[in-house]
């Protein structure tokens, strides 16, 4: 059985109203979980990085970053 991997986590520009968590799932598969306050959001939500089924080795690790130019880093290795 593995170990759960820890989860990488940025934010966006307006940290109260935008939460963006990626991790590896169970099934070693990159994964986002987003969380938007705007009024017309559902509040959590699967990202769009969860539908793309982007698998990795099962001892993979990641970490994200925010760049001022609103473009998001995901890397693992």
């Amino acid at each position: 059985m593995s170990t759960p991997q820890l989860p990488a986590y940025a934010k966006g520009i307006n940290f109260a109203s935008q939460i963006r968590l990626y991790y590896i799932s169970p099934d070693f598969k990159l994964s986002e979980l987003c969380y938007d306050a705007d009024s017309s959001s559902k509040g959590w939500f699967s990202g769009e990085l969860s539908t793309k089924g982007y698998q990795v080795a099962p001892y993979s690790q990641i970490a994200a970053t925010y760049l001022a130019t609103s473009q998001l880093k995901i890397r693992y290795a």
